[in-house]
């Protein structure tokens, strides 16, 4: 049986194409597994080497595969997309993934830890709350202007659109429809927050 050299696997949604190669480069195995089946194909392999494209599910599966005692590199995508020969498809793709790992000018994706991911989750969590606050701010502005009542940009400007908004000018079922966008925008994060003490 061909010793194994190297083992790269596609990711996506459903099913999972796997490719290896043997100590000169030819390709041993080419198979396509369902998601669950991954973990008991390479529990039936040798302790080879693990390729996958970085993305944000890769670091899961590295940490599990790590501690089968695999060694596992994550590639960038805009670094093995040089290598896809053909049309691009799942089998390409993996092909393509195990062809850069053998690059040695190509820079793996260090692997994250549980803690690591948690605290870049929170980040773009607060990012998210953030870019809303700009929109609602954004819209009440504009909602404001068009009954006379203007404001500069900023989120300290915006706050004086509703104190400063006439009720005589407005009817009352348009202003019923803002108030929640003012509620919200109240809610949303302040500059200075940190992701360990939100504000939201």
């Amino acid at each position: 049986m061909t010793e194994i050299e190297r083992t790269a696997n596609d990711t996506s949604k459903a099913v999972l194409t796997v490719h290896a190669i043997g100590q000169r480069d030819q390709p041993v195995i080419r198979r396509t597994l369902k998601r669950a089946e991954l973990l008991g194909f390479f529990a039936k392999q040798a302790s080879t080497e693990v390729v996958r494209e970085a993305c944000g599910g890769s670091h899961h599966r590295a940490r599990v595969l790590s501690a089968q005692g695999r060694r596992v590199k994550l590639v960038p995508p805009h670094h093995a997309k040089p290598f896809v020969k053909r049309g691009k498809n799942d089998r390409n793709d993996a092909e393509a993934i195990c062809e850069a790992a053998g690059r040695p000018s190509v820079t793996l994706v260090p692997v994250k830890s549980k803690r690591r991911q948690a605290e870049l989750m929170a980040l773009r969590a607060r990012a998210l709350l953030i870019g809303q606050r700009t929109q609602l701010a954004s819209a009440l502005r504009g909602h404001a202007a068009e009954f006379g009542v203007v404001a500069g940009k900023g989120s300290r400007t915006s706050t004086s659109c509703w104190s400063r908004w006439p009720p005589m000018r407005t009817p009352r079922s348009r202003r019923a429809v803002c108030r929640p966008c003012w509620a919200s925008r109240s809610r949303s994060p302040t500059r200075g927050s940190t992701p360990s003490t939100p504000t939201w």
